[in-house]
């Protein structure tokens, strides 16, 4: 494609993106202002959630997607994804499965964890009520909390967690600013395990991974930029 072709940054994007999507555009002809506003949008939201280890998760059936994208913090929930990008340790790859009552569940070799969505407006109300109730016949031995597109990294035991859930809804408790907490709080992960040391020990990889990935990132930008 030439380089004055004004649709090049735009090609790029769409053929990175493309096994991801369910939508195509003809490059060969020019590409109109709200095609190239889509590319750009699910780009920079694919290019985010890849910004981590990830496993891609392609469902068989079409109604767990939404719950895999969830899990996964797929914050723009853009309806044109048909993949979630399930974020992993870096070495092991989770096994994706979902119990009797829909909930997802992603398995290593140590560690099982299983995704609990969060309700917004039982959050809102009263969110460590809220929290004790949700987590009451659970017997996982940490939780993290899902929070837009990160997890946060601290985990917490069954009794410490509705406090820390309260206290992050209470930080961002406005409405009517941005950065709400109801916009955001997706949910929680409930790890199972057996030793602690191979929970610490997954988190670790994961947090490790990440970094690294991210490092590549600026590496690769800073190397492209001279």
């Amino acid at each position: 494609m030439p380089k004055n072709n004004t649709n090049t940054i735009h090609a790029q994007r769409l053929k990175a993106i493309r096994p991801f999507i369910d939508f195509n555009y003809d490059l060969r002809k020019p590409l109109s202002k709200y095609q190239k506003a889509k590319i750009k949008t699910y780009y920079e939201e694919i290019n985010a959630l890849t910004a981590r280890p990830y496993r891609v998760y392609r469902p068989r059936k079409s109604e767990r997607l939404a719950k895999a994208q969830q899990f996964a913090q797929h914050e723009k929930q853009l309806k044109g994804l048909k993949v979630a990008f399930i974020p992993t340790n870096g070495i092991e790859k989770p096994k994706i499965s979902f119990n009797k009552s829909g909930d997802l569940i992603a398995e290593t070799k140590h560690v099982r964890t299983e995704f609990i969505p969060f309700e917004p407006n039982q959050l809102i109300n009263d969110p460590e009520t809220y929290a004790r109730e949700l987590i009451g016949d659970i017997d996982a031995k940490r939780f993290t909390i899902l929070a837009g597109k990160y997890e946060i990294p601290n985990s917490y035991s069954k009794s410490r967690l509705p406090a820390n859930v309260a206290k992050l809804a209470g930080k961002y408790g406005n409405p009517d600013l941005n950065n709400y907490f109801g916009n955001w709080m997706v949910g929680l992960s409930a790890h199972r395990f057996s030793e602690q040391d191979s929970f610490n020990e997954y988190a670790k990889a994961k947090s490790d991974a990440k970094k690294q990935l991210q490092r590549e990132r600026k590496n690769r930008k800073r190397r492209k930029s001279k």
